[in-house]
């Protein structure tokens, strides 16, 4: 479960001593903030290409060459060959 305290103010807030373990775990461990099967969910709805890799929240930090092949292959598909 992610780090979310309970509302205050019309404010969420995280739990800044969990955080950490929750957001870039994998440095190093598996994404805690939003649950794969909700970040699936999410994807489908919005009609994306979905390419899964594990990693935490902050996978651009942990898998940088990943993020960066990814980033490549979707500008490759927008410009004419």
């Amino acid at each position: 479960m992610p780090p979310i305290l309970p509302p205050r103010d019309g404010f969420l807030l995280l739990d800044r001593d969990k955080f950490h373990g929750s957001f870039a775990a994998d440095l190093p461990s598996e994404d805690r903030m939003i649950p794969p099967p909700a970040q699936r969910l999410m994807s489908e709805r919005a009609g994306s290409t979905v390419v899964e890799a594990a990693g935490s929240h902050a996978i651009y930090v942990s898998q940088p060459a990943a993020v960066a092949a990814l980033i490549k292959q979707a500008a490759s598909a927008l410009t004419p060959a």
